[in-house]
């Protein structure tokens, strides 16, 4: 297979300014959705728990195998919608691994 090379110039001011730009946009990303796996606030997850209720997340990571891949899609669904009230759309679509139990 043929090697691709690159010409860029990881030691040019505009590269040099991007890689600034671009991470503080994962920055500003990363911060986003660690507030949306707040689930809605503290005040909202007192009270599920106080209901004796599992938060969706937590639901999620009882049902995976321990150690297995997690992928959680959609964390940014209705973001900047509806006065950001409803996190994640009120949904919480994933992937994990998990084995059937033997009986």
């Amino acid at each position: 297979m043929p090697v691709i090379e690159s010409k860029l110039d990881t030691r040019d001011a505009t590269f040099a300014a991007n890689r600034v730009a671009m991470a503080a946009l994962v920055a500003d990303l990363r911060a986003t959705i660690a507030a949306i796996e707040e689930g809605g606030g503290a005040a909202a997850r007192e009270k599920h728990v106080a209901r004796g209720k599992l938060l969706p997340r937590d639901r999620v990571r009882a049902l995976i195998d321990p150690g297995s891949p997690f992928l959680e899609l959609s964390q940014l669904a209705a973001h900047g919608m509806y006065g950001d009230t409803i996190a994640a759309a009120g949904s919480s679509p994933a992937s994990g691994g998990c084995r059937a139990a033997s009986a």
